[in-house]
């Protein structure tokens, strides 16, 4: 007897060991059973064996979850802009993380300190001890440590300079009281060492010689603190933003008005949306940390995702009012942010991590970070003014506001700087839950940046055609900068503020 073929059902394509016919059911005459790959012809039945069934169900999946990744792939690839139009390279949106994420690293300053260096080094955070912290890494034979030094090397250039020079004898007592006759300082000033840091991508330079800050400038007889008391009572009563509601513009889309702040729009527009964003107190230093808070948290973000500040007239203020400019652009941040904003989306795409958390690493294990909450507040080795902070958080909230808060606090408290200018930028406006090119381009974190505008009664300017042409010149000692925000941050925790960090 020949076998034949017995169409199945549905049913009976998986069938179990009982319906095999046994050799006693099968007559003698069958021929023996005939395989194929997925199952064989027994009693005049084709069987399809379970684990084939399985295995090709396998395989199955593993091309489908290939194929739907591949179209996610493609689908969250996104042009970049810059300036406005698309730009010449393409961000992959890998399965984790977005550009603007980052996160806090794991290791702190304290294990670098015990495990990149040899004992005989003397820690510190001066722009010197960070030259020889880098060297240290680079040459170090665990991978932590150069993997530091391998970040920074992504990130930044840096470049140590020798200066020698030779001052005639009849030079040498002026040189001397300008250093304040102390002879280390006149040792240093024959063998200077200048440090030179530029930015990857922006090739934005920053140059450090602590020593220029002991060169001659012209100084004020005048008390800072009872200039800006002064200053402060004779324009209160003729101010613009003391009455707001009758002496300063308003938006067409009307006004904020919180308790402690509120906003305007600019009379003299830089963009179609340039709103002012100011607290309710006159004092243009003296400001509650409720009111900042108010303006930072309630106010400021409501609208522009880009801010502006300077304060008191020598740093270019045209009210003492203290008022904050914001900017809502359409396509890209304002100058610099939307610089930052480029650097990181080439660099997410190239080394496929983010920009900030790397940033963030190094600065961290050079010893230049202060944690606070899920934000931190870095001194920047690419500073564009003395006494400089940036602070960088995945929202703006309380904790960021209070970063911002201790730093001017640490300005007027600790630094006794009083004239500043800063500048921020917030990550996109919108509803990131229901946009999807708003949650994969995010733009930026929340970042906040201000450096010091010098002797805010002084007559000479803190900015020249160096500055404005060239090179970012700084003069303070960063470790000096460092500390003096610590101390603010220790004093404000003592303090009972109903923050949550």
């Amino acid at each position: 007897m020949t076998a034949r073929y017995v169409p199945l059902s549905q049913s009976e394509i998986a069938i179990d060991s009982t319906s095999i016919p046994t050799p006693r059911q099968s007559p003698s005459v069958s021929p023996p059973p005939f395989k194929d790959g997925g199952g064989m012809w027994m009693g005049g039945r084709y069987v399809i064996f379970r684990s084939n069934r399985y295995a090709r169900l396998g395989v199955l999946a593993v091309i489908i979850i290939i194929i739907v990744l591949t179209i996610r792939h493609m689908y969250y690839a996104e042009w970049t802009y810059q300036g406005g139009t698309g730009s010449l390279f393409e961000i992959p949106h890998h399965i984790f993380g977005r550009p603007s994420d980052f996160s806090l690293p794991h290791k702190k300053s304290d294990w670098f300190d015990q495990n990149c260096y040899p004992p005989e080094f003397k820690l510190g955070q001066s722009i010197g001890h960070v030259y020889e912290k880098l060297e240290y890494m680079k040459k170090s034979k665990d991978s932590e440590c150069t993997n530091i030094w391998t970040l920074f090397n992504e990130i930044f250039t840096m470049e140590g300079i020798d200066a020698d020079l030779v001052i005639p004898e009849g030079f040498q007592a002026e040189v001397k009281g300008w250093l304040g006759n102390d002879p280390e300082l006149f040792k240093q000033i024959h063998h200077q060492k200048i440090y030179k840091i530029v930015i990857k991508g922006s090739h934005e330079e920053t140059v450090f010689n602590p020593l220029r800050s002991k060169r001659p400038t012209s100084k004020s007889s005048i008390n800072p603190v009872d200039y800006i008391a002064n200053l402060s009572a004779s324009t209160q009563s003729t101010c613009d933003f003391c009455q707001y509601k009758d002496h300063t513009a308003e938006d067409v889309f009307g006004r904020i008005d919180n308790k402690y702040s509120a906003s305007a729009s600019n009379t003299f527009k830089l963009a179609k949306f340039h709103g002012l964003f100011f607290p309710k107190t006159h004092h243009p230093v003296n400001i509650s940390f409720q009111a900042l808070l108010d303006l930072f948290v309630n106010t400021s973000q409501q609208w522009y995702p880009s801010i502006l500040w300077d304060v008191l007239p020598h740093a270019g203020a045209s009210q003492v009012h203290p008022h904050v400019h914001g900017l809502l652009g359409v396509h890209q941040y304002s100058g610099a942010f939307e610089k930052l904003h480029a650097i990181s989306q080439e660099y997410y795409a190239k080394h496929h991590r983010s920009y900030w958390t790397d940033l963030i690493k190094v600065h961290d294990a050079l010893g230049l970070v202060v944690r606070f909450g899920d934000a931190v507040a870095m001194v920047p080795l690419f500073s564009r003014k003395d006494h400089e902070y940036m602070i960088l958080a995945p929202q703006v909230d309380d904790t960021f506001a209070t970063l911002i808060y201790t730093i001017l606090e640490g300005y007027k408290n600790n630094l006794g700087v009083y004239c500043f200018s800063a500048g921020g930028a917030y990550p996109f406006l919108g509803d990131q839950t229901r946009n999807l090119d708003a949650y994969l381009q995010p733009g930026l974190p929340a970042i906040f940046r201000s450096g010091s505008r010098g002797l805010c009664t002084s007559v000479s300017s803190d900015v020249s055609s160096l500055e404005l042409y060239t090179v970012n010149n700084i003069n303070s000692d960063i470790s000096v900068t460092l500390n003096a925000l610590k101390k603010s941050i220790e004093t404000f925790l003592s303090t009972d503020q109903n923050i949550r960090v």
